[in-house]
């Protein structure tokens, strides 16, 4: 199975597609797993701001957990301004990124199965409509491989 077959399964076993010709950010070309319905990246350990700057309900959604981070010898351009599964494309070299994408999966499937959860619920999506109603974000399930 190539790597664009994998990620595509990888991603509909999840619940989520493969996008091979994205963007993300302000128009950035990337590779990535969106959830579908809303169109939003699959979200890597997502933190919640609290109404103020020393809210204490400011934290992760979900337990951290290091393991989901790309690294530098793992998808070094994955996008940085929001933890997602998506790697940005440079100079048109989208296979690189797609490469860049396969090995950081990879890489997450190596430490136990994960699925994806929904958060962030939106009470009322007139308060920001750029936002979507919802999110989802990649968490291991706790069992093995």
């Amino acid at each position: 199975m190539d790597k664009v077959e994998f990620l595509k399964a990888f991603a509909k076993k999840i619940g989520c597609e493969l996008v091979v010709k994205g963007e993300v950010g302000f128009c950035r070309p990337c590779v990535g797993i969106i959830e579908p319905n809303i169109e939003h990246y699959v979200d890597i350990n997502p933190y919640a701001y609290g109404d103020t700057l020393d809210d204490e309900d400011d934290g992760f959604i979900f337990p951290e957990n290091k393991d989901l981070y790309p690294d530098d010898d793992v998808a070094p351009n994955a996008y940085h301004k929001h933890s997602c599964l998506a790697v940005l494309v440079f100079d048109d070299d989208y296979d690189g990124a797609i490469n860049q994408l396969y090995d950081w999966v990879v890489r997450i499937l190596s430490k136990g199965n994960v699925e994806c959860l929904r958060h962030s619920e939106v009470d009322n999506p007139f308060d920001n409509p750029f936002s979507p109603p919802y999110k989802v974000a990649l968490v291991y399930t706790g069992n093995e491989n």
